[in-house]
Formats: C-alpha cells, structure tokens, sequence
C-alpha cells in the first residue's frame, strides 16, 4: 500500500508537471501567436502611416513645382517690362542731353543785341522745354519706382508663400 501511495503521488506529480508544461507551452505559444498578430498590425499601421505621409509629401512637392512654374512665367515679363522702362529712361536722357548740347550751341556772346535777344528767347524756350523734359523725365522715374517697389512686394510675398511651404514641409514626419 504504501508502495502504491508513493507510486500514485510520483504518478500524480508527474502527471501534474507534465500538464504544467504542456499548459505553459500552450500559453506560450497563444503569447507567440497574440504577439505575431500585434506585430501585424503595426506593420499595418506602419505601412498605412508610410503611405499617407508618402502621399502628403507628394502633394506639397507638387505645390511647391507649381509656385516655382507661376515664377517661372512671370520673371520672363517682369524682366522685359524693366528693360523697356529701362529703354524709356535712357531715350529721355539722350533727348535732354541733346537740347542742352543745341542750346549751347545757339548760345554766342559776340552776337549784336537783336540776335542776343533771339538768342536769350531761344534758350529761355530751350530752357522751358528742357524743365518740362525734366518733369517728365522725373514723373517716369517715380512711376517706375513705383513698379519697382509693387513688383519687389509681390516677389517677397511669393517668396514668403515658398518659405512657408518649405517650413510647413519640414515639419512632417521624417519618412524612414
């Protein structure tokens, strides 16, 4: 009897253990399983987080292109509407230049009184039209400052728009 009792305690013992081990290994692997399933869905959500951020990137890439093609287009006019201002100011300058040359040219000292009038009426004429080239010249002038200084403001205003897409643009996610 006692030989059975000591038999049935290793018996149950054994058994006890084995079962242990047989429901740690079964836990064990639902753990595995549990884990396999929770890396799935990371990678899922990796993946999905990848794709948008991927898709964010190519739409500001895109913005950006078309605000760098707008530039693109109007430089071109911009560029030739200054060279014609350019041109104008030029044209006017040579003209001024021209007058003072014929004025000093009818100018004559040694001339009698009578062609010193005409001379005085002449360059005070000259004069006269060498004032109101002048104020032409000056309201060109002022008016491409003004153009200038309108362009410059839209030119900084697009580069701000840059500059921001740019900042709004480095503050996604790195994409590993």
């Amino acid at each position: 009897m006692i030989f059975d009792l000591k038999t049935t305690i290793l018996a149950g013992g054994a058994a006890l253990t084995i079962g242990l081990f047989v429901g740690g290994a079964g836990a064990w692997k639902a753990r595995g399983w549990q884990a396999d399933a929770d890396l799935s869905e990371l990678r899922s959500t990796y993946d999905r987080a990848y794709a948008a951020s991927s898709e964010q990137a190519r739409a500001k890439e895109s913005e950006l292109q078309s605000i760098v093609d707008e530039l693109r287009v109007k430089v071109p006019d911009e560029d030739a509407k200054t060279n014609a201002d350019l041109a104008d100011a030029d044209a006017s300058g040579v003209g001024l230049h021209n007058a003072a040359t014929a004025y000093a040219a009818t100018a004559n000292c040694n001339s009698p009184a009578e062609q010193r009038g005409k001379t005085a009426t002449q360059a005070a004429m000259v004069l006269t039209d060498l004032f109101e080239e002048c104020r032409a010249a000056k309201q060109q002038v002022e008016a491409t400052a003004d153009d200038s200084y309108s362009r410059a403001l839209r030119c900084e205003s697009q580069y701000d728009q840059v500059r921001q897409a740019l900042n709004r643009k480095n503050k996604t996610p790195p994409i590993p």
